[in-house]
């Protein structure tokens, strides 16, 4: 019904017009209008445009409303591909940053020469996990430590999963002094964890945390070789502890 009361209103403004042209022109031409012209000049104007306004209109109307649609179909498809993005980039156990998207995070510093600490975490023991409870408790397991590293570091540090049951961990600008008590936070944290494998049971979880404080590294790939002979060195005292190094 819109349609058809935009169309007629329309149709009637060039009637109006066309009737005006017409009167306003005849008598220059010396020329006096037979009454049919009267007619013609009212009623073929509308009759002409009222059926092909509408028609254009509605197909307007279905352009308008297809465009609409295309519009909100890629919204969707937009949110669809970042959730896609996101998930792609998450580990799917632990949900922190998988080890593609850790290592490119690391690299991508580089450009703005982030000054931190990088933090190399190792599971203690955690084969004896799963030889003695099983590999469904190991995930159980693997799973708290993670959720333990992510609530014990601050909202801008990055946290990922390298592999197996070690994890890295980025502390945005933080020098050393910042990044030994973020890391006893992260290895007291986990040490302090109830974690029952069965009812019966309570299974003590330790991390051993190797770091290196940096500033302005342009080499992320040395600086992965120093937090890693970290987290060797903390093994070697004993496990259990954290041992950060200069870079």
């Amino acid at each position: 019904m819109e349609t058809y009361l935009r169309a007629g209103f329309v149709s009637v403004a060039i009637t109006m017009v066309t009737t005006f042209v017409v009167l306003a022109t005849i008598p220059l031409m010396g020329e006096k209008p037979a009454p049919s012209a009267y007619y013609l000049m009212t009623i073929l104007p509308f009759l002409v445009s009222f059926p092909l306004l509408s028609y254009l209109i509605h197909k307007a109307d279905q352009a308008a409303e297809l465009n609409k649609n295309l519009q909100a179909a890629y919204r969707e498809l937009a949110a669809l591909h970042a959730q896609l993005t996101e998930k792609s980039r998450k580990d799917d156990m632990t949900g922190v940053l998988n080890r593609t998207a850790f290592l490119e995070h690391i690299e991508s510093l580089k450009e703005d020469q982030q000054q931190g600490t990088l933090l190399m975490i190792d599971a203690d023991h955690f084969k004896q996990i799963n030889d003695r409870f099983g590999h469904l408790i190991g995930d159980e397991a693997l799973i708290v430590i993670a959720q333990t590293i992510s609530a014990a570091v601050r909202s801008n540090d990055v946290v990922g999963r390298l592999g197996g049951e070690e994890f890295g961990v980025f502390l945005k600008g933080a020098r050393k002094s910042d990044a030994r008590a973020i890391s006893e936070r992260i290895r007291a944290s986990i040490n302090a964890l109830e974690f029952k494998p069965t009812a019966e049971n309570r299974h003590t979880l330790t991390v051993s945390i190797g770091g290196v404080t940096t500033k302005k590294a342009n080499d992320w790939k040395r600086v992965l070789q120093h937090a890693d002979a970290g987290l060797y060195e903390a093994k070697k005292q004993g496990r259990n502890r954290v041992v950060l190094l200069a870079a």
